[in-house]
């Protein structure tokens, strides 16, 4: 199962049927959500490209996937592991941050209806119409409950006393895997902000980055 999901839990998209053996590329690749993502005419009403906050730097809306995913304008997903600086490492810890709501997600989903924790005795075709079920009654609960809070714990470090760091900027690898200029350019960005207007003051020991204050 793939899934798209907003930051309420909820899934906006699902495709369930693949391929155990399929790679996660490979089944983003053949559904339908990869067509109407890259489709210029925009049937997914996208916005259009919009400044960071507190920045004049524009970039595109994104959806934020792991490493298995391609790297593209309006996919981000993390820096390879191998030699990552401290801007890397923020980004990286900023990205498996977000997409912790499509964990949580999964993770509810599957807490709620136990009929997904082992092997279904059914056809396949009778499973994936099991699983959408899931999916549409698990959207149904979460939208009834949409006054209940879903900021993780964690968001209570944060502290509106922010102590700037200006000793960590980002540079852009000029080696390393072949992604588009355009994917690559979007990616430094979004490393640049976080480590600059964009950094909170908890991320920096999530990077092993040691912040002292005067």
């Amino acid at each position: 199962m793939m899934a798209l999901v907003d930051a309420r839990y909820r899934f906006l998209f699902v495709a369930v049927g693949a391929q155990g053996s399929a790679n996660d590329a490979a089944v983003y690749d053949a559904s339908a959500l990869a067509d109407a993502i890259a489709n210029p005419e925009n049937p997914l009403n996208i916005p259009p490209p919009r400044a960071l906050p507190g920045t004049s730097v524009e970039t595109p809306m994104l959806f934020v996937v792991d490493e298995a995913y391609p790297l593209k304008p309006y996919l981000m997903k993390p820096f390879s592991s191998r030699g990552l600086g401290a801007s890397e490492r923020i980004y990286n810890y900023r990205l498996s941050r977000a997409r912790r709501v499509v964990e949580n997600a999964f993770g509810i989903l599957v807490n709620r209806f136990r009929i997904l924790t082992g092997r279904m005795q059914l056809q396949p075709n009778v499973v994936c119409d099991v699983v959408m079920a899931c999916c549409a009654l698990h959207n149904f609960f979460r939208t009834k409950a949409a006054d209940a809070s879903t900021a993780a714990e964690d968001d209570l470090d944060e502290d509106s006393d922010l102590t700037t760091v200006d000793f960590v900027t980002h540079e852009t690898r000029l080696a390393g895997a072949n992604y588009n200029a355009a994917s690559k350019l979007v990616r430094d960005k979004l490393a640049a902000y976080f480590v600059g207007p964009g950094q909170v003051q908890w991320q920096w020991k999530h990077g092993n980055i040691a912040v002292r204050e005067e």
